[in-house]
C-alpha cells in the first residue's frame, strides 16, 4: 500500500456527472451515520475517475479531532482483479447498518446522477463505446442526436 493524503487526489476535472445538492447531502449523511462504503478509482496521476462526489466529501469531512487529514487506504491496481472491501464492523448482511448501506449505495447513485450530456456527447463522438452505455432513447433525449439503432445484445458480445 502507498501512503498518501486524501488531498493527494483530486476530483475529475471533466466529470460526466454533475451531481445535485440533494444527492450530495444523502451521500454525506450516509457516510456520517454509517461510515464509508464503496471505493473511489483514480488514474495514476491522482485524478478521480469514479467517485468524485465521495472525494468532495472526504476532503471536507475526513479530518481527525486535531484537524489533520485521516489517511485513506490506497490500493494500487491495474484493473485486472476485483478489489473487495470487507467492513469488519459489520458482522453480516442482515444487520441494520448493512441493510442501510446496501439501500444507500444504490439509491444515492440513482439520486445523485445528473448527466452532463454536452460532455458525454463530446466523449461519445470520440469513443462509440460511451454511447453504447445508454439506451437509444436516453442518449437521444439527452444529447439531441438521433438514435443509433444499436443492437445492445450484440454490442456487448
Amino acid at each position: 500500500m502507498t501512503k498518501k493524503k486524501i488531498t493527494d487526489f483530486v476530483t475529475q476535472v471533466k466529470n460526466p456527472n454533475l451531481h445535485n445538492t440533494f444527492g450530495m447531502r444523502l451521500l454525506e449523511k450516509s457516510i456520517q451515520d454509517d461510515g464509508w462504503i464503496g471505493a473511489q478509482t483514480a488514474a495514476a496521476d491522482g485524478e478521480i475517475i469514479a467517485g468524485s462526489a465521495r472525494q468532495e466529501i472526504a476532503v471536507e469531512k475526513f479530518v481527525d479531532g486535531d484537524g489533520k487529514e485521516v489517511e485513506p487506504i490506497v490500493i494500487e491496481s491495474d484493473g485486472s482483479r476485483p478489489v473487495v472491501i470487507v467492513r469488519t464492523d459489520i458482522a453480516n448482511a442482515n444487520t441494520a447498518r448493512a441493510r442501510r448501506l446496501s439501500a444507500a449505495e444504490n439509491q444515492i447513485a440513482k439520486t445523485n446522477y445528473n448527466p452532463d450530456y454536452a460532455l458525454l456527447k463530446e466523449w461519445g463522438g470520440e469513443d462509440d463505446a460511451i454511447k453504447k452505455l445508454f439506451a437509444d432513447w436516453e442518449w437521444s433525449s439527452g444529447t439531441g442526436e438521433k438514435p443509433q439503432g444499436i443492437d445492445y445484445q450484440a454490442a456487448w458480445q
